[in-house]
């Protein structure tokens, strides 16, 4: 079913402060880029209970902290000066018309969906769940689906959650200079690479600095572990901007993932994907 969405542009600008309405839903969002933090005071929704998503980046796992408040612009106020919330830099706040304790179970789920997803570092230390009647969990849970249609529009894939190896129609093969991995291409041109994968512990001098950036952060968060004296693991699926992201991983050297990745018959990702268009 199609849906209308609008957008604001207070700004004249889609890089500045949006407000974003979904015909048939109550509710608004607002995009508030961090520099423009002090403009959205003078909208009354934004004084309203409601539940916000801060957004930081990371190498290549964005972070994200997730909460709910009784007035959104007080409280974006307090994560401008809160040390631990330095890292972000846009807010996407929805407001409306939520009864006690929607708020609260909206944040419960979203951060359920977000860790179960696994595409986001979310930063939340917990998350307790209201407890609600059954009328009020139908209202909230409709309230969730446009708040993610909202968030996909952004490019913000928060709730998507990552294919399996068990799952996935299209498995592809890497291997070079004695590492080897699986995985297969998403529909967003991101590519997965599934757990057991290996990679070549040594790089070249020539490995791409965004690459070794990569292997220093998920080696960090035990995403890579060791395996043998020349060879890494992948502990659990991952997910890289592109095939080649991934195959620079394994190899330890840049690659072109579209011409390394190849089906159990040898024919590439490119010859399947690219050429087939």
């Amino acid at each position: 079913m199609a849906q209308v969405i609008t957008a604001v542009l207070l700004d004249g600008t889609p890089k500045g402060l949006q407000i974003i309405t979904v015909d048939n839903w109550n509710g608004q969002a607002f995009v508030i880029p961090r520099g423009k933090l002090n403009e959205v005071h003078e909208y009354d929704e934004m004084s309203r209970p409601g539940i916000y998503f801060l957004f930081g980046d990371g190498v290549e796992k964005e972070k994200v902290y997730i909460g709910q408040t009784n007035n959104l612009a007080s409280r974006l106020s307090q994560h401008d000066t809160d040390r631990e919330a330095e890292a972000w830099n846009k807010a996407i706040c929805f407001a409306g018309h939520l009864d006690a304790g929607l708020p609260q179970y909206l944040e419960s789920q979203a951060i359920g969906k977000a860790r179960k997803a696994g595409r986001y570092e979310v930063l939340n230390m917990t998350h307790p769940v209201p407890v609600l009647t059954n009328q009020q969990r139908i209202t909230a849970d409709t309230y969730l689906i446009k708040l993610e249609t909202v968030l996909l529009l952004f490019g913000y894939k928060i709730f998507d959650e990552i294919p399996t190896q068990a799952n996935v129609s299209d498995e592809y093969s890497f291997s070079q200079g004695g590492a080897s991995g699986s995985g297969s291409l998403l529909d967003t041109g991101e590519f997965v690479v599934f757990k057991g994968s290996t990679a070549r512990k040594q790089t070249t001098d020539a490995y791409p600095a965004s690459s070794n950036r990569l292997r220093q952060e998920l080696l960090e968060r035990k995403i890579l572990i060791e395996k043998s004296d020349v060879l890494l693991e992948f502990s659990e699926d991952h997910v890289f901007n592109s095939p080649s992201g991934a195959s620079n991983m394994i190899a330890g050297v840049a690659t072109n993932g579209w011409d390394g990745w190849k089906d159990s018959n040898g024919r590439t990702l490119d010859e399947n994907v690219r050429k087939e268009k």
